[in-house]
């Protein structure tokens, strides 16, 4: 068994870090290095990062190499994840936006390296539905949907289908529903049901009126208004 097969097995990284507005924990890139420091026993982690232009925006590349020099012959592998730099971030300069692009991509080039699931929580997960109970709740309509969740690379919010838009005049506009999905990626990670989760709670929060799935435009907006507020707690509470 290859020394990284073996790390691979044993590691342990719980989620030590946790957001206390959407209520659920999470593990950072930090949380990620600290567990595998000592399984390494000889080999070591190397991560890189660099800026490349893909079309005309700028991506955060990181490269996660591991190297065991005690074997012959030397095993390396890596694995390169993406992260593209926000355009503005509310409560954020240029250098915070790169620093948090940075660490978003790293941590995923250190999920594929370890083969660490950072997709799925137990908190997150809802009891299977009977088929009664399924028919008798209103359809929801989909603010929070896109690509795969188990891939490695991150994708950006523009990929994410539309939507429904409500039928009355009153019902939230297109662009509060694609701005309200976009913080929530920002928010609470790349997961669906974690993003659905988080809305919920914020709409809870907000009162007993605020279902996330028929926001007219001002209740929207108020939605908006707490993402935001939110957000900047985060930035500089700090992680």
């Amino acid at each position: 068994m290859s020394k990284l097969s073996e790390i691979q097995q044993r590691l342990k990284a719980p989620k030590g870090q946790t957001n206390n507005f959407g209520k659920y924990k999470y593990r950072s890139c930090e949380d990620i290095l600290e567990a595998v420091k000592p399984l390494l026993d000889g080999a070591y982690i190397i991560i890189d990062d660099e800026l490349v232009m893909v079309g005309d925006r700028y991506y955060v590349k990181a490269t996660v190499q591991f190297t065991d020099d005690t074997v012959q012959p030397h095993q390396k592998v890596s694995v390169t994840a993406y992260a593209r730099e926000s355009e503005t971030k509310k409560g954020m300069d240029p250098s915070q936006i790169t620093g948090a692009a940075s660490s978003y991509a790293r941590k995923y080039a250190l999920n594929g390296l370890l083969l660490i699931d950072d997709t799925k929580d137990a908190d997150t997960d809802k009891p299977p539905q009977n088929r009664s109970q399924a028919s008798s709740r209103p359809k929801e309509r989909k603010l929070i949907d896109g690509p795969d969740p188990n891939s490695p690379h991150l994708h950006d919010n523009d990929d994410i289908p539309a939507g429904m838009q409500g039928e009355h005049i009153d019902m939230m506009t297109s662009d509060q529903e694609k701005q309200i999905r976009s913080l929530a990626r920002q928010a609470y990670g790349q997961g669906k049901a974690a993003c659905l989760k988080g809305l919920k709670e914020v709409c809870g929060k907000l009162g007993p009126s605020y279902g996330f799935d028929t926001l007219n435009k001002k209740q929207a907006s108020n939605v908006i208004k707490e993402l935001q507020l939110y957000l900047e707690q985060d930035v500089t509470g700090g992680e």
